[in-house]
């Protein structure tokens, strides 16, 4: 697979992840403005509402089998649930077989582009950056580091010009984040921890943890049930088949914004931090596990009911 890592390095196998800490940027190769207060629950007359909507899309509310918590039923910006996997062979999708890998995933995105929803770079509101266009997904619309682009204490982005709404590109003489004013990532966390709408999830959710999401996924040692989605997360295969049916939504890079591994890759934002970077899960064909990643990145992100 083809990586453009900044500041980190993620070596996976065995299921297990190692972190190191790099200075210059390298190849691996295998393989609107912020959200305002508009959640509404519906049915709006029961305390305990199945749906809610929240800029524009309305989302399911899940019951974990696993630890009881409730979540959102997609990835925030997803228009459905996913339906199917991507699955683990490489030339197969679908019960059709194909002649490459890249022919593979691009009919599994094609099938299945509507729930893989947006991606965020760590600790950013819902402000346009995290959009994907699937019509011409080679198309990005970003802005280099620029230090007009700066974010306040209530981790809004200030900027001189139009360009706020735009992916926010990093490079090493600013460490791969896509802000300055953050050195801790103590206001992303706070920011994202948020469950009064004004954050990117719906109004009383919030951007889980890595406890929390760990705990759901790639940590859950007891007995499994898929009937309904009580699976461990060992692969992009069984992370459709956990209850959050996760999808293989790729991500887009620090470095230009491009969109990499759709079908074969994800990640997943908790609001933990390490540093200036955010913590998160990965899962591919072979295995999944945990790590962090510079916060420039964009991945996706799904909210936990607080």
């Amino acid at each position: 697979m083809l990586w453009a890592f900044g500041l980190n390095l993620m070596v996976l196998g065995g299921g297990k992840t190692l972190v190191l800490s790099l200075s210059a940027a390298f190849l691996l190769c295998s393989c609107g403005s912020s959200s305002s207060d508009t959640s509404t629950n519906s049915p709006s007359t029961t305390n305990n509402p199945t749906t809610i909507t929240h800029n524009g899309f309305t989302y399911g509310i899940v019951t974990s089998p696993i630890t009881g918590k409730q979540w959102l039923d997609r990835n925030l910006g997803a228009k459905k649930v996913c339906t199917k996997s991507r699955g683990l062979e490489a030339l197969k999708f679908d019960g059709v077989e194909y002649s490459t890998q890249t022919e593979a995933n691009e009919a599994y995105v094609k099938s299945q582009k509507d729930c893989f929803g947006d991606l965020y770079q760590w600790g950013r509101l819902a402000d346009g950056h995290e959009k994907i266009n699937y019509i011409d997904h080679t198309q990005n619309q970003s802005v280099s580091y620029d230090t007009n682009l700066t974010i306040d204490d209530n981790g809004i982005i200030k900027t001189t010009g139009a360009e706020s709404d735009k992916f926010i590109k990093s490079n090493s003489s600013h460490k791969y984040d896509w802000t300055d004013k953050d050195s801790d990532g103590n206001k992303r966390k706070a920011l994202w921890s948020k469950t009064d709408g004004t954050s990117i999830c719906p109004k009383g959710f919030r951007v889980p943890t890595i406890d929390e999401l760990k705990a759901e996924t790639i940590a859950y040692a007891g007995v499994e049930d898929e009937s309904i989605g009580k699976v461990k997360v060992i692969n992009r295969d069984t992370a459709f088949k956990n209850f959050l049916k996760f999808p293989v939504s790729g991500f887009r890079s620090s470095d230009n914004a491009s969109l990499y591994k759709q079908g074969y890759y994800s990640l997943v934002w908790s609001s933990s931090p390490n540093g200036s970077s955010g913590r998160d899960i990965y899962f591919n064909v072979a295995n999944a596990g945990d790590g962090w990643y510079s916060s420039a990145w964009g991945f996706s992100v799904r909210c936990i009911k607080d």
